[in-house]
């Protein structure tokens, strides 16, 4: 013990220097731990701006999206309006020409049967000049 109590600086200085030694490392430790938390911390917190700014261009992309979906919608329903009312103009034309045809067809007919009427005559006519031709002869 006396030796002990002889050197006791040397043992406390080395005693000391062990325990700085740890306590040195402990806390290097607890730093590191902090470090990768704090790294953690700022990945998580890149990772969330990451995702806001992603939410953004989504949110972006959908609202030009919409709009142009619109857009095309508003100018096709125009267009079905353009050509509706064009189809409305063409059978309106279909059927006034379909009127004149009718109409045509129906003079057409009346002609026909005057036509007929007069074919009727004309052969009375030529029986009649033939039935005096034979009666009378020929005329000069």
């Amino acid at each position: 013990m006396e030796k002990v109590f002889e050197h006791w600086e040397i043992i406390a200085g080395a005693i000391a220097s062990v325990i700085a030694f740890f306590t040195g490392r402990r806390k290097r430790e607890i730093e590191i731990k902090k470090d990768e938390s704090n790294a953690d911390a700022l990945h998580l917190e890149n990772i969330n701006k990451i995702f806001k700014i992603q939410n953004e261009q989504i949110t972006e992309i959908e609202n030009q999206f919409e709009k142009r979906i619109t857009s095309l919608k508003k100018s096709f329903e125009e267009k079905i309006k353009e050509m509706e009312v064009e189809i409305s103009n063409l059978q309106k034309l279909v059927k006034s020409k379909q009127n004149i045809i009718d109409e045509q067809e129906k003079l057409l007919e009346k002609h026909l049967k005057h036509i007929e009427e007069l074919k009727k005559i004309c052969r009375s006519q030529s029986r009649m000049i033939n039935r005096y031709k034979k009666k009378y002869g020929e005329l000069d």
